[in-house]
């Protein structure tokens, strides 16, 4: 029962937001989706898996892991898939650490090259969110009385969530072995240019398709408070508690657009359209690819 305990919680929150929010005004916001903004928002999809397995291509290189440019993509694209699909919400990676071991790498590069690719995605999105938060401050946003403040307050709470919840346990327990890893993956020169110009890219194309989606449904042009709202709908899709953010996004965007000014019936359309763009953008993962046969180290 514990494993299902995401979709639960997915699906309660959906239904939350059902009772809270009309679905009809929800459903009106989504019809007038045009179908530009919709494929290209799936042709995103494309560069944003590429990159992402670039990313862990590079990353398993530092650790002495062997891997080809076709393989990871086909990798990361399956993994992905079985991500937005099964309860667990890491199945897929578990998977492409496994079939990426190799026997002439140490058994733990596997495993390391995928948490420390994951790592590195989500300090770029960390960095990311301080950075609007720093150019676009809450007193400059319009909108209702404290909107801008509760709208950075409820990020921030999301921020510390997120590091306590997910990386402070993973400290207790850090390895030399991983300690090492991570210096060499991160921290030794190239790595944190790479590392760091992949992952922004990466980050780059998640607000990119948010933006073009939104360009299609809002009543209002795209302005760095709409960013920053992007920006809080990314960081809830992180937190371990759903699968693939569904539900939480959802209620977040319930929640910080009426705050911020903006009906919320938009708010959870945008964040409806993006969770479909991802899970249809990610079934290139069906097509079966001339994957290397896993093999123990």
């Amino acid at each position: 029962m514990r494993r299902y305990g995401r979709l639960l919680v997915s699906l309660a929150l959906l239904g939350l937001v059902a009772v809270t929010i009309d679905p009809r005004d929800v459903v009106t916001v989504l019809q007038r989706l045009p179908v530009w903004s919709l494929i290209a928002a799936l042709a995103l999809s494309v560069p944003q898996v590429v990159l992402s397995a670039l990313r862990w291509r590079y990353t398993a290189q530092r650790l002495g892991l062997p891997l080809d440019t076709g393989e990871s993509v086909i990798a990361y694209y399956r993994a992905t898939l079985v991500n937005q699909l099964m309860p667990g919400g890491v199945m897929g990676d578990v998977e492409r650490a496994w079939r990426s071991r190799h026997p002439e790498a140490r058994a733990s590069a596997a495993a390391h090259s995928v948490v420390i690719e994951r790592l590195s995605g989500q300090m770029a999105l960390l960095l990311t969110i301080a950075a609007l938060v720093a150019v676009a401050p809450p007193f400059a946003f319009p909108g209702p009385q404290l909107g801008g403040q509760w709208l950075w307050g409820v990020a921030l709470i999301l921020v510390v969530v997120l590091l306590a919840g997910r990386y402070l346990p993973g400290i207790r327990n850090y390895s030399a072995l991983l300690r090492r890893d991570v210096r060499a993956a991160l921290i030794t020169w190239p790595a944190p240019v790479i590392q760091l110009g992949l992952s922004t890219a990466v980050v780059v194309t998640y607000f990119a398709t948010l933006a073009l989606l939104d360009a299609g449904i809002a009543s209002h042009v795209l302005t760095l408070e709409k960013l920053a709202l992007h920006a809080c709908l990314l960081l809830s899709m992180v937190l371990p508690v759903s699968i693939a953010g569904w539900g939480v996004r959802e209620g977040v965007a319930a929640a910080l657009w009426p705050l911020a000014g903006f009906p919320a019936s938009e708010g959870v359309a945008l964040s409806i359209a993006y969770g479909v763009v991802i899970l249809v953008g990610s079934l290139p993962g069906l097509i079966p690819g001339p994957g290397r046969r896993p093999r123990s180290a």
